[in-house]
Formats: C-alpha cells, structure tokens, sequence
C-alpha cells in the first residue's frame, strides 16, 4: 500500500535525493517554519513550496485563480481601510 502523505518528509526527501544533503536540506526548510523537523514532518509538506509559488496576484496568467497563497494587496495592514 502506498503511504505516501503520511510517512515522513525526510524518508520521502531521502528517496528523491539520495546523494545530496543539501537539496535535501533546501526543500525542506517549510517544515521548520511550522515548528517541525523534517523527520516529523509528514512528507504531504513537500506540496507547501508549490502552493507558495502559485502568485496568481502579481501575474493573472501565472496560474489557476483558485490557488496559491492569498493575502491582501499592500498588505495586512489594509484590513482597516
């Protein structure tokens, strides 16, 4: 059965990138951001980097409308206007 979501972000990095510590290393630095090592970290976290990539807002014809990171124009701040 294939278990990919749920085993371990590093198991998955280290079967994609057997050779290299460092790639390894760059794509999983989301994993600290919410306070987990690479080796709790369930390996469904490697799809963080691609939702983050998807900024429909500064190139329409980027990507789809309905994904990607969505955050307000000038930022936080403009909420109270």
């Amino acid at each position: 059965v294939w278990k990919w979501p749920l085993f371990g972000h590093d198991a998955q990095l280290r079967r994609l990138f057997p050779d290299s510590p460092r790639l390894r290393a760059l794509c999983s630095f989301e994993d600290l951001y919410v306070g987990l090592s690479p080796v709790e970290a369930p390996a469904v976290f490697s799809l963080l980097a691609a939702i983050e990539l998807d900024n429909v807002a500064e190139n329409p014809d980027a990507g789809r409308p309905d994904v990607g990171v969505f955050y307000p124009l000038g930022g936080f701040g403009q909420f109270p206007q």
